[in-house]
């Protein structure tokens, strides 16, 4: 089965492939010819494709994709029959990964991890650890269509999954994996107290990191609405939501805070490209902000 990825539907639709997983791009959907697994926007009622059982043979040889993710994989493996399943935790490693696809990595303190929540924890850092080195694969630039190989990708995923004949789930190559992912999660931790800056109001946490923090919304075992994130290295700052926020508009706010040259959408916005803020403008924005939520 060969798998191709473009960045837009136009470069994607003139291929005909026969299925496609995910293959949206904001209000449209690039369609397979057999089947069309896709569940943001206006398809939002449908389940997610990792949620999906391994489906029957259906002689598909073509697959286009927007993007490589969790959800994505699952969607792509269970096309093709190879999906683990076999385990209830395995199934609920699958739920959750639905969930986060969904609501986002954030909220996974908030879900229920099911029967074994350390295996599926762990399993999850250990894939998000490949995901961001080895397993990162993003489509051309350009707009042309290319294909890719994922089959590293389907074998990280299998490796965590099955259980070995010999070693059960001790497998020095799962173990090896699972080292990894906590290696990753505690450097993730670590992030997120070294960003730490402080709040304004109730609702927003200000950090500070040459690194992405805006996705980290919990601190002290709180989540918290909004971060106002500022990078040091390039003087950006960064504004995002928790989740969506009736009547609120992060790409707007940053646009009156600091002008056209700022934009974004309503989950996260930014300061113009090329403008070096500080740390001072990142408290004062946070300000603001906490005054437009209040």
């Amino acid at each position: 089965m060969k798998i191709y990825i473009a960045n837009n539907a136009a470069a994607l639709s003139a291929l005909n492939v026969e299925a496609t997983v995910e293959a949206e791009y904001g209000l449209d959907c690039v369609n397979g010819q057999v089947l069309t697994l896709a569940h943001h926007g206006p398809r939002s009622g449908r389940p997610c494709p990792c949620s999906i059982p391994n489906l029957p043979a259906l002689g598909i040889r073509s697959v286009g994709i927007s993007h490589v993710d969790l959800d994505t994989l699952g969607g792509l493996m269970a096309i093709k029959g190879i999906k683990p399943v076999e385990y209830d935790w395995v199934k609920d490693f699958w739920r959750v990964a639905a969930e986060v696809d969904v609501k986002g990595v954030h909220k996974i303190p908030t879900m229920d991890l099911g029967i074994c929540p350390d295996m599926v924890m762990d399993s999850l850092n250990a894939f998000y650890a490949f995901s961001e080195t080895e397993g990162r694969v993003f489509a051309p630039r350009d707009g042309s269509v290319v294909e890719i190989d994922l089959s590293r990708h389907f074998q990280i995923i299998s490796t965590l999954l099955t259980r070995d004949k010999r070693w059960g789930w001790k497998s020095p190559a799962r173990q090896a994996l699972l080292e990894v992912g906590k290696e990753w999660a505690a450097a993730k931790d670590l992030l997120e107290t070294e960003s730490y800056v402080g709040t304004a109001g109730a609702d927003v946490l200000i950090r500070s990191s040459e690194q992405f923090t805006a996705h980290l919304y919990w601190n002290n075992g709180r989540l918290h609405k909004a971060i106002v994130s500022f990078n040091p290295k390039i003087g950006s700052i960064t504004v995002s939501c928790c989740d969506a926020i009736p009547g609120f508009n992060a790409g707007a706010f940053c646009q009156q805070v600091w002008g056209e040259g700022a934009g974004g959408h309503a989950g996260i916005g930014g300061s113009p490209r090329g403008q070096q803020l500080t740390l001072d403008e990142a408290k004062r924005v946070a300000l603001l902000l906490a005054v437009a939520l209040s």
